[in-house]
This record gives structure tokens, C-alpha cells and sequence, in this order.
């Protein structure tokens, strides 16, 4: 019984000095025998929502619906693998700006949602089979060209472009959202080196 107790006051320690995670003690597997009383103390992070999270990423969402409110919207993904990218036409495309659930979605493939993560909070970005977290200001940037207005947005050495043009554009769009992405990334060697975040 006195080895249950120190255990059990440890574990309670534990908890107390870790308010921030759950914790939880099971048996240890290895123990076997009568009077074995070791624990095993596992710890799970917790996935939050903080308050300045939720306001800087909730504004970068609603700055991403302001986007879609034009018709012809364009999405790329480009890595030092090379460059993707896809035309979202809004009028065919229905937008579902849901701003109590801080979601956006537009047609049967893009999304866009606040959602709690270990760090705090993160921005979701699902395009078919593109996916990228954004989780505070250092990985996105605002671009405007006189074609129109875009966000960067990043994560590892990929980044995303949303790019609202004033009109669809017929020639040489992969020579344009190239240079749009250009303006804040920059790649050597299979690095992103530069990434000109916005404040």
C-alpha cells in the first residue's frame, strides 16, 4: 500500500506541474509479479485555440473569402519539384463563407478552416489533393500585381498561392502566377530561402 501511495503522489506531481496536458498512468507492461505497483506515466498534447490565433488566423481567412468574391480564382502549388495550378470558376463554383464555424468553402474541392492544433492554432488549407497548415503570420504574404490581388501562403519548402485576377486570363498563366508567387519566394537549390512574409 505505501509503494501505491508514493506512485500515485508522483503521478499527482506530475499533473500538477504539467497543467496543460492530459496525463495518464497505466501499468507498466514489464511488471509482473504480486505487489508490482510501478506506473508508467504518458503524456498527450492537447490541441488549443488561443485567443490571438484565433484572431489572426480567423482575419487571414476572412481576407481568403474577400478573394473569392471575384470569379475567376486561381490556385497553385509550387515546390522546387515544380508548379501546379487550377482555375476555380465561382460562378459555377458555389462559396460557403461560414464565419461562426470559421470555414470557407468553395465547390466540392477547397477549403479553407481555423482549427485548434498543438502550437496553438493553424489555418487548414485543403485544395483536391493539396494540403498545407498555416500557423501564424511568418507564413503568409499579400501580393497585388496589376492583374489582380493574391495571398502566399507557406509551409516547408512549398507554398500555396490564392490569386483573385480581374479578368480569366487566357494567355501565359503560368508566366504570371509564377511571377505573383516571386515577389515574396524565392528557392536555391531545392531550398525556399526567401520568404517575404506579411506584418
Amino acid at each position: 500500500m505505501l509503494h501505491r501511495q508514493q506512485a500515485q503522489t508522483s503521478a499527482h506531481r506530475f499533473i500538477t506541474l504539467f497543467a496543460y496536458r492530459y496525463v495518464m498512468a497505466v501499468p507498466h507492461r514489464a511488471c509482473v509479479g504480486a505487489g508490482c505497483n510501478r506506473l508508467r506515466i504518458t503524456s498527450l498534447a492537447v490541441s488549443t485555440l488561443d485567443t490571438h490565433a484565433l484572431f489572426a488566423l480567423g482575419d487571414l481567412r476572412g481576407k481568403l473569402a474577400q478573394l473569392f468574391q471575384g470569379r475567376f480564382i486561381y490556385v497553385t502549388e509550387q515546390s522546387p519539384e515544380g508548379l501546379y495550378m487550377a482555375e476555380i470558376d465561382t460562378e459555377s463554383a458555389l462559396v460557403v463563407d461560414d464565419k461562426q464555424r470559421l470555414e470557407l468553402k468553395v465547390g466540392d474541392h477547397f477549403r479553407a478552416a481555423v482549427l485548434p492544433s498543438r502550437e496553438g492554432g493553424k489555418l487548414e488549407m485543403r485544395f483536391r489533393d493539396i494540403k498545407l497548415n498555416v500557423y501564424g503570420v511568418g507564413d503568409y504574404a499579400f501580393v497585388s500585381v496589376p492583374e489582380g490581388e493574391g495571398i502566399v501562403l507557406r509551409e516547408g519548402h512549398g507554398v500555396m498561392l490564392v490569386f483573385a485576377a480581374q479578368q480569366q486570363v487566357q494567355e501565359g498563366l503560368g508566366k504570371l502566377l509564377k511571377a505573383v508567387t516571386g515577389k515574396v519566394a524565392k528557392w536555391r537549390k531545392g531550398e525556399l530561402t526567401t520568404f517575404k512574409a506579411s506584418e
